[in-house]
């Protein structure tokens, strides 16, 4: 009886491992947490009463491994070229709880009703909650001026589904 070459075993097992094993895993942990591009719908609610103060509108969320945040937002408040891509970080907090904090510059100031906005910056504070390929969000926004004055707290809730 003749047994196959030692190197012929190893290259099987390394093919095998590799087109079954790591596709399987990288599926499974790509629905386990936040990493990864989500779309958003947010809505922007009252911070003191839950209730909708205007337009729900569309982002998009990319959560990196290693804990770097990227975003953008069609939030109609703004004009075009407004207001920069988010960055940020987020950190896992406990199972499928997560915060995240990013920011955006206000590039020019406009006087819109009912929202005007001023050059400086918006800070977006979020707790998520992931389930599955969807997720839930709570979030308070801040905007400072350019001399880093808060003029206006926001709240915000969101729901968003994995990007595929």
């Amino acid at each position: 009886m003749r047994f196959p070459r030692p190197t012929t075993i190893a290259a099987f097992l390394m093919i095998t491992m590799a087109t079954c094993t790591l596709p399987a895993n990288a599926q499974s942990d790509r629905n386990q947490g936040l990493e990864g591009t989500w779309r958003v719908q947010v809505n922007v609610i009252s911070c003191t009463t839950g209730q909708l103060t205007g337009p729900s509108f569309s982002a998009l969320l990319s959560f990196a491994e290693g804990g770097t945040l990227t975003g953008t937002t069609s939030n109609p408040a703004f004009q075009p070229g407004q207001r920069t891509s988010d960055y940020g970080v987020w950190h896992q907090t406990r199972g499928r709880s997560y915060t995240a904090d990013s920011e955006a510059f206000i590039l020019f100031s406009t006087n819109n009703p009912p929202f005007p906005v001023s050059a400086g910056k918006q800070r977006i504070t979020q707790s998520i909650t992931v389930a599955g390929n969807g997720f839930d969000s709570v979030a308070i926004t801040r905007f400072y001026d350019i001399h880093n004055f808060l003029l206006a707290t926001l709240c915000a809730q969101a729901t968003g589904s994995r990007f595929q």
